[in-house]
Order: C-alpha cells, then structure tokens, then sequence
C-alpha cells in the first residue's frame, strides 16, 4: 500500500521534515540523506528486518530457493547456476 509523502519543510536544526500519510513527522539530515542517497544507488538493499547469511552470518541482500545470502554469497550462486546451464529455467 502506498502511502503518500509530504514534505513540511526545514528544521531549525538544517534537517528536512516530512511524513508519510498521517504518521508523526520524520526529519532526515545532511548525514542521513548522503547515506540514504548511497544506499539508494546501490544495486541492492539489504533486507529488512535484517537476516544474517546462510554461509557467512553477514546481513542478506537476497533469499535463493528459501536460504538468505549476503551479496558474496548471492553472487556466487548465481554465477554457478548461469555456468551449470540451469539459469531461467
């Protein structure tokens, strides 16, 4: 469900004001959005509520066939199941 977003403005602390339908205002600043805005850019998100890796324990940025990996480890799967032949199948 979207929920829309509105911004309210500036703080008097630099930070940028805003909420989401009608939930308590949320304030973001300059260090939050340079880390938002990476985050963004990425190819990947990590995974929310965060899980650890099913190899290594690090936070999982994708569930394969019901295990959750790191970036590493869902690379790696990936690029065995693109040589084995069995990619999109």
């Amino acid at each position: 469900m979207s929920r829309p977003m509105e911004i309210l403005g500036m703080t008097q602390d630099g930070e940028i004001a805003f909420r989401f339908g009608d939930s308590e205002p949320l304030t973001l600043g300059e260090a939050d959005l340079i880390e938002l805005t990476n985050a963004i850019s990425r190819d990947y998100l990590p995974m929310w509520p965060t899980s650890p890796c099913r190899e290594c324990g690090v936070d999982a940025v994708a569930t394969i066939e019901g295990s959750d990996y790191c970036e590493g480890h869902a690379l790696g799967w990936t690029i065995r199941e693109m040589e084995s032949g069995r990619w999109g199948k």
